[in-house]
């Protein structure tokens, strides 16, 4: 698989999981901000890892930083999936922040 086809996969995934609340009204996209935790558990497990980093790689982004410690991404990571099965409706990214360092 080339370069681009991973991007464009991990791209698919993240607008599918924000897409998994939008309405009837044929919302199809969703803010970073709004997506909500059980959108992302549901996802299988690719499409959540990939979701996931977007989400790291989003908060990362937002800090200015450029050097990542693998070991508290896996940690930060864990602690979002256990915190967004007790509380689906709170908002991913929020829960993120919370454990991101």
């Amino acid at each position: 698989m080339t370069k681009n086809h991973k991007l464009a996969g991990l791209t698919m995934a993240f607008i599918a999981a924000a897409a998994g609340g939008a309405n009837a009204a044929g919302e199809t996209t969703k803010s970073v901000a709004d997506l909500e935790c059980k959108a992302v558990v549901r996802l299988g497990d690719e499409d959540r890892t990939a979701t996931i980093a977007f989400l790291h790689g989003y908060i990362a982004g937002k800090k200015g930083q450029k050097v990542i410690d693998v070991s508290k991404l896996a940690e930060a990571t864990d602690k979002l999936i256990e915190d967004c099965l007790d509380h689906p409706k709170d908002k991913a990214l929020d829960v993120l922040m919370k454990y991101a360092q």
